[in-house]
């Protein structure tokens, strides 16, 4: 009788843990790892960070090595984990922070694939590459990227950001250009495990003398599946330039069906 208290908290907490879980397990939630535990038993069953990413399927190698290493990560990356070791996913649930309250839900440290659109005086609008890095304490984040493709090796850094729950937001800016040359924000919204960061930036384009807005796609570099989306990211942005370029006979007098026959046949004349 004299345990009956123990087993009763004991049962209370891992039901809480559960019903926690169960909340959250939808796209945007996440849950604190016990990277601990979850490395030992990895260990234990005989997998390397690999094997057992491989075994997971769909889960990344990245979203494994943030958990082991206490970051936060997705309810159905957690559970889809702790169902190949074998182990309720409760074991890996950091209980102490249940209670708290998530000021951020996701992690992007570490080092992305930036694309975005830009339009000089002149020329067609074309996409823009560069390698971005992302340093993040708690929900604060700083970092700065370089360009790749074209490989002018511009440089811009990222300040004054923060991560609200599964989104991120900013200001950047290229510390060569004087005011307000140079000078943008952005917002990102975080899906596929975290490995892909979309929605949009805004800065003055002096080329064009005003506020131009691109999509803006990050995908982790270290991603097993970076290939793939990146050329997937490049296929969403060709669509964004035909139509930026739509709007931009439109706004010159053209009308849309015969707008969209010159930029086919443009497009045709290119191919």
């Amino acid at each position: 009788m004299q345990n009956y208290p123990v087993v009763l908290q004991s049962t209370q907490q891992k039901l809480t843990i559960m019903a926690t879980m169960e909340q959250r397990t939808d796209t945007n939630g996440s849950v604190k790892v016990n990277g601990e535990a979850l490395k030992a038993d990895r260990k234990q069953a005989g997998h390397t960070q690999q094997s057992l990413v491989v075994a997971c399927g769909s889960v990344s190698l990245a979203t494994l090595r943030r958990a082991e290493q206490g970051h936060r990560v997705r309810c159905a990356s957690l559970i889809r984990i702790a169902s190949i070791l074998g182990h309720e996913v409760d074991r890996y649930v950091r209980a102490d922070l249940l209670n708290q309250k998530t000021e951020f839900a996701i992690t992007v440290e570490g080092n992305w694939f930036g694309l975005y659109i830009e339009a000089d005086r002149g020329v067609r609008p074309y996409i823009v590459v560069d390698e971005t890095t992302f340093h993040q304490t708690g929900d604060s984040v700083a970092g700065g990227s370089v360009n790749i493709d074209p490989p002018d090796h511009r440089q811009e850094q990222f300040e004054d950001c923060r991560v609200v729950h599964n989104t991120v937001v900013g200001l950047h800016h290229i510390d060569a250009w004087k005011a307000p040359f140079g000078i943008g924000s952005f917002v990102v919204k975080s899906t596929r495990n975290d490995d892909w960061l979309e929605g949009f930036s805004s800065w003055y384009d002096p080329d064009t003398d005003r506020i131009e807005t691109s999509r803006y796609i990050l995908v982790r570099k270290d991603s097993s599946t970076s290939e793939r989306y990146v050329a997937e990211a490049r296929k969403i942005l060709e669509q964004d330039i035909f139509l930026y370029e739509l709007r931009k006979l439109v706004e010159t007098g053209y009308g849309v069906e015969d707008a969209i026959r010159m930029l086919s046949a443009s497009l045709s004349g290119h191919n």
